[in-house]
C-alpha cells in the first residue's frame, strides 16, 4: 500500500496495533546492518512472545473465571444487587468482553501466529471495535462510580431522586462508548506485506539482499490494523487528541478529585457519643467500598496511563522513537500492562469485598452439593455449611443441625 513515494505500514490508534511507521521506498541498508537488525529482533521478539503469552494466558483465565462467578453471584443473590454493585456489573461485563473476545484473538495474533491475521477484514473491524468499546465502558463506568460515591458520601444524599437514575447512567455509558468507538470500526482493515521470517518484523522489500544470505522470503503476512492514509494524518491526530482528553485526561482528573474527597470524608468521619457495633460495621463497609474505588482508579491510571502516553508520543513526537526494535518492544510492554488492568480489577473485586467472597463461597458450596447429589453422595457437614447464614449489618445467626432440626443460637 503506497501513498506518493512512501510505503505506509500503519497509522494506528488502539490496543492491538503497533506504531505509526512510514518507510521511504528508496531506503537502503547494508548487508551487515541487516544481519545485526535481524539477530537483535529475533531475540527480542521471541522474549516478547513468551512474555505476552504468559500475560495474556493469566488474563484470560482469571478474568473469565472471576467475572463469570461475579455475574452468577449478581444473578443468584438479590442482596448482592446494591447500587454500587450494579454499576460494577458494567466493569465486569467490559472486562469479560475483553478477556473472551479480545485477549483470545490477541493470543492467536501476537503469540501463536506472530502477527498474522487469518480471520478476515470484517472480524478485524469487529474485534477492534469491541476492544475500544470495552475500554471506554470501563473508563466511563469508573467516572460514574466515583461521582456517584462522592455525592453519596460528601452530601449524604441517598434517595434516587437526588442522584442520577442508575438505568440512565448505565445507558449513557454504553451509548457514549459505542459512539466514540465508531472510527475504529470504520478504519479497521487488513493489509498484506511481504514479511521476513523473523516473527512480527515487516520491512520493505526494497531493502537490498545482495551479497549476503538473509532470511527474507516471499512469505506474506496479513495485518489487522486501523489504517489511516497519509492525507488523513491531521484528522487522525485530531481524533486521537480528542479521545486522549475525553477518555483519559478528564476522567483521571474527575476520578482523582472524587476519590480524594471520598477518602478524606470516610476516614475523618466521627460518630457522636458511644459507638455501637452497628456503626462500626457500617464504617468498615464504607471504608472497604472506598478502598475498592481507590484500587480501581489507581489500576486504571497505572495500567492505561503508559499506553496513552506512549501513543501520544508516537503520534506527535515520533522522532523520539527512532529505533524500530525499541519502538516495538515499548509497544508490547504498554500493551500487556494495559490489558492487565482487567486482571487487577477482577482480583480487586474479590479481595476487598467480604460480602462478595461470602456469596462466591455460598455459590461454590451449592455447586458442590448439587454435584454430590448427582453422584449419590453428600459431603460431610454439608447441611451445617449450607445452613449457616449471616444477615449483613446484624449479628450473625449460627444454625446447627441436631437430630435433623435446626437450632438457632444467638
Amino acid at each position: 500500500m503506497t501513498y506518493g513515494n512512501e510505503t505506509a505500514l500503519d497509522y494506528y490508534d488502539g490496543y492491538d496495533g503497533t506504531y505509526d511507521y512510514f518507510v521511504p521506498a528508496n531506503m537502503t541498508m547494508s548487508p551487515h546492518n541487516q544481519l545485526q537488525v535481524i539477530e537483535e529482533l529475533r531475540f527480542k521478539l521471541l522474549v516478547s512472545r513468551v512474555v505476552l503469552g504468559i500475560v495474556y494466558g493469566s488474563i484470560l483465565f482469571v478474568c473469565t473465571v472471576g467475572n463469570l462467578l461475579l455475574l452468577v453471584v449478581m444473578y443468584r443473590f438479590k442482596k448482592a444487587r446494591t447500587r454500587a454493585n450494579r454499576l460494577l456489573v458494567n466493569l465486569v461485563l467490559s472486562d469479560l468482553l475483553t478477556s473472551l473476545l479480545c485477549v483470545t484473538f490477541n493470543i492467536d495474533y501476537y503469540v501463536v501466529r506472530g502477527e498474522d491475521w487469518v480471520f478476515g477484514a470484517p472480524m478485524c473491524a469487529v474485534v477492534n471495535y469491541v476492544k475500544t468499546v470495552s475500554l471506554y465502558v470501563s473508563t466511563n463506568t469508573l467516572v460514574t462510580m466515583a461521582v456517584d460515591r462522592c455525592i453519596a458520601v460528601t452530601s449524604g444524599l441517598r434517595t434516587e431522586n437526588c442522584r442520577m437514575s442508575l438505568t440512565v447512567s448505565i445507558t449513557l455509558v454504553w451509548i457514549v462508548s459505542a459512539l466514540l468507538a465508531i472510527p475504529d470500526a470504520i478504519f479497521s482493515d487488513t493489509v498484506q506485506f511481504h514479511a521476513a521470517d523473523v516473527d512480527m518484523l515487516a520491512l520493505p522489500s526494497t531493502l537490498p539482499a545482495a551479497n549476503v544470505s538473509t532470511p527474507y522470503s516471499d512469505k506474506v503476512k496479513t495485518y489487522c490494523r486501523r489504517i489511516w492514509s497519509i492525507d488523513q494524518r491531521l484528522a487522525y491526530r485530531a481524533n486521537y487528541l480528542f479521545l486522549f482528553v475525553a477518555e483519559f485526561a478528564i476522567p483521571v482528573a474527575i476520578m482523582t478529585v472524587c476519590s480524594t474527597l471520598v477518602a478524606r470524608k470516610v476516614w475523618d468521619r466521627k460518630f457522636p457519643g458511644n459507638v455501637n457495633p452497628w456503626q462500626l460495621r457500617a464504617q468498615k463497609r464504607s471504608r472497604r467500598k472506598t478502598v475498592l474505588l481507590l484500587l480501581l482508579v489507581a489500576s486504571f491510571c497505572l495500567c492505561l496511563g503508559p499506553f496513552y502516553v506512549y501513543a501520544l508520543i508516537r503520534d506527535f513526537f515520533g522522532h523520539l522513537l527512532h529505533s524500530e526494535s525499541t519502538n516495538t518492544m515499548i509497544f508490547y510492554i504498554v500493551e500487556a500492562v494495559a490489558m492487565a488492568n482487567c486482571l487487577i480489577d477482577t482480583l480487586a473485586y474479590v479481595a476487598v469485598d467480604n460480602r462478595m467472597r461470602r456469596y462466591i463461597g455460598k455459590l461454590l458450596v451449592c455447586f458442590s452439593c448439587c454435584q454430590s447429589k448427582k453422584n449419590g453422595t453428600v459431603p460431610v457437614d454439608a447441611e451445617t455449611r449450607t445452613a449457616r447464614s449471616s444477615t449483613y449489618g446484624h449479628a450473625p445467626i449460627e444454625m446447627r443441625v441436631r437430630t435433623g432440626k435446626p437450632e438457632a443460637r444467638l
